[in-house]
């Protein structure tokens, strides 16, 4: 939600981290946007996130990018989830479960 967004630092090589906007979470990954004047990714590139849910805590994941998009403000990118402690994907799964609509289904 915008008042309780979900963050995520983007550790770029050679540079400072930066924070970046989550778009949307899933099992299986996540997906944010980045300004266009930030390092350019490319598909099957692996990149290291720090990700802080909403009312739970910060964990890290090492994820491989699978879509490139480019908006007009900023380029989209979705990562799969590559190597993910067994805590922090259980943490995950906990919150993509509870954010679900009733009846739905991940």
């Amino acid at each position: 939600s915008k008042a309780n967004p979900i963050q995520i630092r983007l550790a770029v090589p050679d540079s400072d981290a930066i924070n970046v906007n989550a778009m949307d979470i899933g099992w299986g990954g996540v997906s944010f946007a980045i300004p266009k004047d930030a390092p350019n990714f490319n598909i099957g590139d692996p990149l290291y996130l720090d990700i802080n849910l909403p009312a739970y805590h910060w964990l890290s994941a090492l994820v491989v990018v699978k879509h490139i998009t480019a908006a007009p403000e900023a380029v989209c990118i979705g990562v799969e989830f590559s190597r993910v402690s067994e805590n922090a994907y259980k943490t995950i799964m906990q919150y993509v479960t509870a954010k679900l609509p009733e009846g739905s289904f991940g």
